[in-house]
This record gives structure tokens, sequence and C-alpha cells, in this order.
């Protein structure tokens, strides 16, 4: 993303959205990080991503923009006529953690699918045709006992994620 301060009282972009997360998905239900790198740009490089970024994301329309070679600070010296893509910079660069702690009520339940039948014994599933998973779940009263779920993010939390926590998680409680 792209965002120029020339026409700003400062040199600051106050509540640009960064990220966008749907409503179809549970990744606010406890927490939410995001690492967000801000990288200092020359007017030339800002022309260069700018043109870059308005002829990839406008696509599909009448009016959108044609699909050209974006001039670049590269070129080959073995065959000046030969078109070189990309741009070198080199450039500061501000690195920042965010967290979202905040409960957000409405989001959907992943799990509501997760229908399971109680196997209370160690003997075969009925259903060899099927792919099956079994959660072994310890709760009151012991023993433990067995759930059959079809659906393997029902049994597996490692299907969507890690089960173990990064290092920057566990240091912003």
């Amino acid at each position: 993303m792209v965002k120029s301060t020339i026409d700003l009282a400062e040199d600051r972009i106050d509540r640009f959205p960064l990220n966008f997360i749907s409503n179809e998905t549970d990744r606010l239900n406890e927490k939410y990080s995001i690492l967000v790198n801000q990288y200092s740009l020359n007017e030339d490089e800002y022309f260069y991503w700018e043109k870059l970024q308005s002829v990839t994301q406008k696509v599909g329309t009448l009016y959108d923009i044609t699909p050209a070679s974006i001039p670049s600070n590269m070129h080959c010296i073995e065959n000046p006529d030969e078109t070189v893509l990309g741009y070198f910079s080199v450039s500061a660069v501000s690195s920042k953690r965010i967290f979202i702690k905040a409960s957000f009520a409405g989001f959907i339940d992943l799990y509501t699918n997760c229908n399971a039948d109680t196997i209370f014994n160690d003997e075969p599933i009925p259903y060899p045709e099927f792919t099956y998973w079994v959660v072994i779940v310890h709760g009151v009263p012991p023993p433990p006992y067995k759930v059959l779920t079809f659906i393997h993010g029902c049994a597996d939390c490692t299907v969507r994620g890690k089960n173990t926590p990064p290092d920057f998680w566990t240091e912003a409680k």
C-alpha cells in the first residue's frame, strides 16, 4: 500500500486501513496481531510503486488502465534495449506489532457443524468408507471418552494453525 503525505500538514497518516478481517472467520475471537512495516520513499520510488499499484489493482472494467511496462531505475548493461522489471531502493523502515485485544461479538463459530457421536468403547468404527477423526475428551465424570467426527477441523486444531503460540504472542498480554 502506498500513501503520500505531500498534501498533508504533517508527515503523518492516521486511521489508514491496513487489513480487513471478515466476519466469516474467528480470528478476532481471542485477540489479533499484525506486524506493520513502514518504509520511507523518495518521490521517484513513490511514483513507481503508485503506478504499479494502480496497474495491478484495477482490472476488470471498461475504464481500467491498460497494463504497460512501468519504467524502473534498473537497466541491463549488456543490452540497453532489454526491459528490466523492478525498482532498486534503500530506505529506512520502522516496524510495529499491533495487537487488537477487544472482544468482538457476532462472529461465526466455525465449530457449529462439528456433528459428533459418542463412542464408549474401542470397537471398530462402523463407517470404514469415510475418513473420520477421533477426539479424546477428558471431562467429568472420568474416564475420558471418544468422539467421532467427519470434519477434520473439529478434531485437529492444527488444521487452521499451530498449537503453540509464537514468541511475540505470549509477551503481549
